[in-house]
C-alpha cells in the first residue's frame, strides 16, 4: 500500500473517531469507571494521533550520504518491519492503542493487537472502525483473552517482527526476555517526582499537582508519586494543597461533574491500601483522607501522606492511585538526589520561576520527560518515553514510526567516466 493511501486511511479513521466521540467515550467510561470528561479527552487524543501519523506516513524519508570515494554513492531508505504485536493496558485503553496502532500503520506494518483483559471492549470499539476507514480485512487484528498465553505466543511467533508493550515493569522484563530477536518498544512503570522550589508559584503548583495526580484516579504512568517541596515553603504548600484538595469530587456517576471515579478493580484497591499501610508503618503520617466513600465499588479516597522518605519501602512503589506522598528538601542538589532515587525514569516535574534553576534541575534529573511549570507533557507532536527501568523507545512525534521501521543502507559502486 502506498504511503499516500495509508495517510488517507489514517485521516478518515481519525475523523470517524471525532464524529463518534460521545459513543466511544461512553464505552471507556462504562468499562473502566473513568469520568466522562476524561474519557472524552482520551478519545480526542486518539483522533489526534491518527491525524498526526497520517502526516508522518508520507514523510518516511531516507537520505543521501556523502561518500569518501568518488566511485561510490550511499543512501538510506525506511521499510516497514512487518507484523507488529501491540499489547496495551487498561488505564488508557483507547489512547495507548491508538498511539501505537497509528504509528505502525503509518510505517506500513500489519498489526496484531492485544488489549488488556480488563478493558477489551474499548480496544474492540476502536479497531471496529478500521474497515469503515478503508483498511482491508486482516491488516489490523485483535486478540482478546488470557494475557499469559497470548503474549507468550506473540513473543515467540517468528512472524512477529516487533513487540510494543505498555504496562508494568515486571511484565515488561518478562517480555524483554521472551522476545529475543525482535524489535522492542517498552513503556513501563513510573515513579514521578514533583519538585516544588522555594521560588515556585505555589498556587499554580498545587493546581497542576491535583490535575496530574488525580487524572484517571491516579492510574497513569506519569502521575506524580513523590512530591518534593523546599523546606522554606513546605508548610505553605501543604496548607494550600489541603485546602484545594477538599474541592475534589469523587463518586461514580454518568454525570459530568465528578473528577475521580473508582479504581479498576478490587485487587488494585487492595494493592493501594497496602502501599499506604506500608508507608505509615515506616514513619509516614496521613494528614488528609477524603470522607464519603461510596459503600460499593473499588473506591479509594484522595489521600495525602507526609514523612515518606527513601528508607520507606513505599518510596519506591508506583502507587497508581489517588495518593500523594509529601517530603521536604533543602537544596537543589538534594532535590535531584531524592528525585533520582528510583529505578524508574519516565517523567518528572519541576516548578520554579528561575530559568537557571529549571535548566539545572532538568539536566540533572534522570527521566525521559520533564514538565517545567506544567503537568500535561504528552501530545502527538512530542516523543513519549522514559529511561532506566521505565523502558525503551519513543512513541508519538516524528520518532514514533522509527519503532516500526527499519533503516536500510544502500551503497553502490560504479566507475566514473573518463
Amino acid at each position: 500500500m502506498r504511503a499516500t493511501q495509508r495517510s488517507a486511511i489514517l485521516t478518515r479513521w481519525g475523523s470517524r473517531i471525532q464524529q463518534q466521540k460521545s459513543q466511544l467515550a461512553s464505552v471507556i467510561h462504562l468499562e473502566t469507571g473513568k469520568p466522562i470528561p476524561e474519557a472524552v479527552r482520551e478519545v480526542e487524543s486518539c483522533a489526534e494521533y491518527f491525524h498526526w501519523f497520517a502526516g508522518e506516513a508520507v514523510r518516511l524519508y531516507g537520505e543521501t550520504i556523502p561518500s569518501p570515494s568518488s566511485t561510490n554513492r550511499h543512501w538510506t531508505i525506511r521499510e516497514p518491519l512487518g507484523v507488529a504485536a501491540i499489547i496495551t493496558p487498561w488505564n488508557f485503553p483507547m489512547a495507548m492503542l491508538a498511539r501505537k496502532l497509528s504509528a505502525a500503520l503509518a510505517a506500513g506494518c500489519t498489526i496484531v493487537a492485544k488489549p488488556s483483559e480488563k478493558s477489551p471492549l474499548s480496544g474492540s470499539a476502536l479497531l471496529g472502525m478500521a474497515v469503515g476507514a478503508g483498511l482491508a480485512h486482516g491488516v489490523v487484528n485483535l486478540v482478546a483473552g488470557d494475557a499469559v498465553d497470548i503474549v507468550g505466543e506473540l513473543c515467540a511467533n517468528p512472524l512477529v517482527r516487533q513487540v510494543s508493550f505498555t504496562g508494568s515493569t515486571t511484565v515488561g522484563g518478562i517480555i524483554q526476555k521472551s522476545a529475543i530477536g525482535k524489535r522492542l518498544s517498552l513503556e513501563l512503570g513510573g515513579n514521578a517526582p514533583f519538585i516544588v522550589c522555594e521560588d515556585a508559584n505555589l498556587h499554580a503548583a498545587v493546581a497542576e499537582l491535583i490535575q496530574a495526580k488525580f487524572r484517571n484516579c491516579g492510574q497513569t504512568c506519569v502521575a506524580p508519586n513523590r512530591v518534593l517541596v523546599h523546606k522554606k515553603v513546605f508548610h505553605s504548600f501543604t496548607n494550600a494543597l489541603l485546602l484545594e484538595i477538599r474541592r475534589v469530587k469523587f463518586v461514580y456517576s454518568t454525570e459530568k461533574n465528578f473528577q475521580i471515579g473508582p479504581l479498576i478493580s478490587t485487587n488494585h484497591l487492595e494493592r493501594v491500601q497496602k502501599i499506604v499501610s506500608t508507608a505509615c508503618a515506616h514513619g509516614g503520617r496521613v494528614v488528609y483522607r477524603a470522607s464519603g466513600i461510596p459503600g460499593k465499588g473499588s473506591y479509594y479516597p484522595p489521600t495525602v501522606v507526609t514523612g515518606v522518605s527513601p528508607g520507606n519501602p513505599a518510596w519506591h512503589e508506583e502507587v497508581f492511585g489517588p495518593v500523594i506522598f509529601l517530603s521536604a528538601f533543602e537544596s537543589d542538589a538534594e532535590a535531584i538526589q531524592l528525585a533520582n532515587d528510583t529505578n524508574h525514569g519516565l517523567a518528572a516535574y519541576v516548578f520554579t520561576e528561575s530559568l537557571r534553576r529549571s535548566t539545572q534541575l532538568s539536566e540533572g534529573l534522570q527521566f525521559g520527560m520533564i514538565g517545567i511549570n506544567e503537568s500535561k507533557i504528552s501530545n502527538a507532536a512530542v516523543p513519549f518515553g522514559g529511561c532506566k527501568g521505565s523502558g525503551m523507545g519513543k512513541e508519538g512525534s516524528k520518532y514514533g514510526t522509527d519503532e516500526y521501521s527499519n533503516l536500510k543502507l544502500c551503497s553502490m559502486r560504479f566507475t566514473m567516466p573518463a
